[in-house]
């Protein structure tokens, strides 16, 4: 964020810190509400996670490889 859009170091944390608290506790409270929904075991908790983890391993490889560019670096 701060090489693309010139942004500071402190603007970049605060920027990223209003992004990803918000997405943090959205996301706790509907997991909760989906455990809690299904009645899930120890065991459905951890399975649900790993779903949920590799989906999103999935989406960022996906929007990994058509969204992020190579860009040159002076000296390589």
């Amino acid at each position: 964020v701060e090489q693309q859009y010139g942004n500071s170091a402190s603007e970049t944390s605060i920027l990223l810190g209003f992004i990803s608290i918000p997405s943090l506790a959205a996301g706790m409270f509907t997991g909760g509400f989906i455990v809690k929904k299904f009645k899930f075991t120890l065991v459905g908790i951890a399975k649900f996670s790993l779903c949920a983890h590799m989906t999103s391993f999935l989406f960022h490889l996906i929007n990994f490889a058509l969204i992020c560019e190579n860009k040159s670096v002076a000296g390589l």
